[in-house]
């Protein structure tokens, strides 16, 4: 096809040479105008994906934050829950330890009242102590409605720190959707970026064969007009052409290396989205972990208090069995005030280990 071209070059008089490859040099330049508005759109997308670039970063940056200040939030929740569950374990022996308190306190009643006819003055100076230890008792009680109020005011607060917790966890499932989407945008517009760069290439090819058979044809036309002035300037475009060729060539290799910068762009994104999956998984079981313990705290302070209820009616039965068998009465037994001192004890030995 080139030799035909050649000869038929040949056989053509010089002006039709000359007019045939100056539109061919203007359809060179009208192609190589179009490849560079083609290179201008690539610099403004591969633009474009810079700034998504550095939108993202700053995302995963306060998305860093934000799981940092969620995990303080939990490890808190998670101390106040165990501290909670300490006073509560606290509080129900103490409660324990008054109950049978006052069932002590019963009996000694009880067991004085029997001793009525020996003793006027012991009458009187039991009565004293009963009345003292009611009032303390009923101080003791007032004490322990207080530590339950102001127990159930910190479980209601803990459940409160959880919703928080998960609706932060809601919102940064959404912020995640939202990169997904982002992530499939960018990697769409680094397809579309390597097919045109494709594209590219295969129109410098083209171009560059159209330039060689130019300079075909210029040679044959030097050997047949060797001082045209027409000829020079034909050189001085062609020239051109070959500079503008080595220029587009300089702006594919920078296309080539943004395509790359975008490939690791890509690798990076995929990194950050796999560590992202994994500290957003560990946030779940940290905050599902902390709701089973206040449901764990809930049920053992409602089982506690169906027992205290169950130990407040034996308690009352024993007290009729004890009506009914007030001569079988044992004189080995403890007194009230050996009891009284026996409970104190007790209390204090708990105190001592708790506080």
């Amino acid at each position: 096809m080139a030799v035909d071209a050649v000869d038929a070059t040949c056989a053509m008089p010089p002006a039709d040479d000359a007019d045939s490859i100056k539109a061919r040099l203007a359809l060179a330049l009208d192609e190589m105008a179009d490849l560079k508005q083609a290179r201008d759109g690539l610099t403004d997308e591969n633009a474009a994906l810079r700034r998504e670039r550095t939108e993202l970063e700053n995302r995963i940056k306060l998305e860093r934050k934000g799981r940092s200040i969620a995990g303080y939030e939990l490890q808190r929740s998670a101390v106040k829950c165990h501290s909670l569950d300490t006073e509560r374990r606290y509080l129900s022996m103490v409660g324990d330890i008054s109950s049978f308190d006052i069932d002590i306190l019963e009996t000694s009643l009880k067991n004085q009242s029997k001793s009525l006819a020996i003793s006027e003055f012991e009458c009187l100076q039991l009565e004293r102590v009963l009345v003292e230890q009611t009032s303390g008792l009923r101080e003791a009680l007032a004490l322990l409605d207080e530590e339950r109020r102001t127990h159930e005011k910190q479980q209601e607060e803990a459940e409160r720190e959880s919703n928080t917790l998960k609706e932060r966890l809601e919102a940064a499932e959404a912020d995640r959707e939202k990169y997904k989407s982002m992530l499939k945008l960018a990697r769409a517009t680094l397809v579309q970026g390597q097919s045109e760069e494709g594209r590219l290439k295969a129109r410098v090819a083209e171009l560059e064969q159209e330039v060689q058979s130019l300079l075909a044809n210029l040679e044959n036309a030097e050997r047949r007009v060797p001082d045209s002035e027409e000829l020079d300037e034909l050189q001085k475009l062609l020239d051109d052409v070959r500079q503008e060729n080595n220029d587009m060539r300089l702006e594919i290799a920078a296309a080539s290396g943004i395509i790359a910068e975008n490939e690791k762009l890509k690798e990076k994104l995929r990194k950050q989205k796999t560590a992202q999956q994994a500290k957003l998984d560990t946030s779940t079981k940290h905050v599902e972990k902390a709701i089973e313990m206040c449901d764990q705290v809930t049920g053992t302070l409602t089982s506690r208090r169906g027992r205290r209820k169950s130990q407040v009616v034996t308690v009352d039965s024993d007290d009729a069995d004890d009506a009914e068998n007030d001569d079988d009465y044992d004189d080995n037994k403890p007194s009230g005030r050996k009891r009284r001192r026996q409970s104190v004890s007790v209390v204090g030995a708990f105190n001592a280990i708790y506080l």
